[in-house]
């Protein structure tokens, strides 16, 4: 039983690590199925130790609340992965996290055009961007080159 919390434990630390950027559905269930492991290996140690019934109870009425710990704490990552300059990333698991989040924000904002939230979270995203660059081959470089007098807008 300890072997199985430890095991369950570090896969959870992985998870979190390592955040899986494919679809993020498919990584919220995975991670919530890793939280569920965890819990029951935690309530079945309990067990183990106590001599005590209604663990299956208390395991279906705790269930709920991991997973909704486990997207909590994957959004946070997330989030913190949002603020994080691309030169301070350890892993290119990170970039990619970053990138994957941006282009759902991108679809989220074509989806419910007009929605101010992502609209904000991406023009942020891009101004803190210029911001730091300091790259002459990244397009805010030439920025200026991008704007259309006749549309007032940029390309």
């Amino acid at each position: 039983m300890l072997i199985s919390l430890v095991s369950s434990g570090y896969f959870l630390y992985q998870y979190f690590k390592f955040l899986p950027y494919y679809n993020s559905t498919v990584s919220q269930v995975f991670g919530s199925m890793l939280g569920i492991y965890c819990w029951i290996s935690v309530n079945a140690l309990l067990t183990g130790l106590y001599d005590v019934s209604g663990s299956i109870v208390v395991i279906l009425v705790g269930s709920p609340f991991v997973v909704w710990m486990i997207k909590y704490l994957r959004n946070m990552r997330r989030d913190w992965l949002m603020y994080t300059p691309i030169d301070s990333f350890a892993t290119d698991i990170d970039c990619l996290n970053q990138i994957m989040t941006f282009q759902e924000w991108i679809h989220e904002s074509q989806k419910n055009y007009g929605s101010q939230d992502t609209e904000i979270r991406i023009k942020g995203f891009i101004n803190q961007h210029m911001l730091e660059c300091e790259s002459l081959e990244c397009v805010c470089a030439r920025i200026g080159e991008l704007y259309d007098n006749q549309t007032d807008s940029y390309l």
